[in-house]
């Protein structure tokens, strides 16, 4: 299905992007799917200063623009805290 999900983003223009609890899971998930993937605390980590609202106005504009042509695929969401899906 997410095969599928990857195939219909692409050919409409948007990206694919896969998050899990675990690089483990990561690796899985990028291997079945063929959606890049990493954890879903990396991706946090990386842009941990907009979250928290120390990042320029420029900053979340630039980063709202890479991403306003992305699906993002959260794996086993349910793993995840509120605190990590508050910031996602």
């Amino acid at each position: 299905m997410l095969n599928r999900l990857r195939t219909l983003a692409v050919s409409r223009g948007h990206n694919t992007t896969g998050l899990a609890p675990s690089a483990s899971a990561a690796r899985t998930l990028e291997r079945e799917s063929g959606i890049a993937a990493e954890t879903l605390q990396r991706f946090l980590a990386r842009h941990e200063g907009i979250i928290e609202g120390r990042g320029t106005a420029k900053g979340l504009r630039n980063l709202r623009a890479s991403f306003s042509k992305t699906v993002l695929v959260v794996d086993e969401s349910s793993l995840a805290s509120s605190e990590q899906m508050r910031g996602l």
